[in-house]
């Protein structure tokens, strides 16, 4: 796990980007069930990084070191905001094919079997 504040540039892997507050409540219950599907998934190609609206790089270090999430965490930053854009609602969830191409988004929670679907994108 690695928490980073610049941009992330994708290469040849089918990508999930999470955006959210962590301490949320749809947050609490989604992330989990992400890193679960990363645990199963990576050695498919599948990388998952979180992307933090917290303000506090800190607070989002300690929290994902507390839940022993294996994922990368990166922070909102301008660079990530003209690339996605503004949030239309929290947690969003993008889903990248292996060429980068964006593929879906998600915005609501998500349950196991919504999870499980994105099987489809690896």
């Amino acid at each position: 796990m690695a928490v980073s504040g610049g941009s992330r540039t994708l290469w040849a892997r089918s990508s999930s980007l999470n955006s959210g507050t962590p301490a949320a409540p749809s947050a609490r219950n989604k992330i989990p069930l992400l890193n679960a599907f990363y645990l199963q998934n990576r050695h498919r190609g599948l990388e998952v990084i979180a992307v933090s609206t917290d303000k506090s790089r800190d607070d989002v270090v300690a929290y994902v070191k507390k839940n022993g999430y294996a994922f990368d965490v990166a922070m909102a930053n301008p660079d990530w905001l003209s690339t996605y854009g503004a949030r239309k609602g929290l947690p969003q969830l993008f889903v990248l094919d292996r060429r980068s191409v964006l593929r879906a988004i998600e915005l609501r929670e998500m349950f196991p079997d919504d999870i499980e679907e994105l099987t489809r994108f690896l």
